[in-house]
């Protein structure tokens, strides 16, 4: 698969910093993401440099879960408003953004394991990872929907 790196692209990197992850983009801060485990459920909060909350993840309590090892679903919140859910389904995770679905599926990337974001079949962005979380967008928005998704799949949907 080509290189999804062109003209309009970001490249962002997650590092572990005490008990939070925070994402820079040029050497500059711009992301920290924190999660908490409260009555067995999941949320992840992710602020930006001046620690306002961007998007709020909550995993959802489902039925499914108890049949479903290691497979969960979310709801994605900006400002109190749901606008977007990450859910698992037969053929992997999916994300629904305002009417449009992207998919998230396993691939290698120069010979590392990474997640493919694709959207009707084009690569809008690659997840690498490894000791750090690197995200490559071929696309300026929704980079915080990304950078979420991708620490969920760091930590939780491995």
């Amino acid at each position: 698969m080509e290189p999804i790196l062109k003209e309009n692209h970001m490249k962002i990197i997650g590092r572990k910093e005490g008990d939070s992850y925070v994402f820079y983009e040029d050497h500059r801060k711009i992301y920290t993401i924190t999660s908490k485990i409260k009555k067995g459920l999941i949320k992840v909060t992710l602020a930006n440099q001046l620690n306002y909350t961007v998007l709020e993840v909550f995993q959802l309590q489902s039925w499914k879960n108890y049949f479903r090892k290691h497979k969960y679903d979310f709801a994605i919140y900006s400002d109190e408003q749901k606008i977007a859910e990450l859910t698992y389904t037969k053929t992997g995770y999916e994300v629904e953004h305002f009417g449009t679905y992207k998919r998230f599926e396993n691939g290698l990337d120069q010979e590392q394991p990474c997640i493919y974001v694709k959207q009707k079949d084009k690569v809008e962005a690659t997840y690498l990872l490894d000791e750090d979380i690197v995200i490559e967008l071929n696309q300026l928005h929704d980079h915080a929907l990304h950078i979420c998704c991708a620490y969920l799949f760091y930590h939780y949907l491995k």
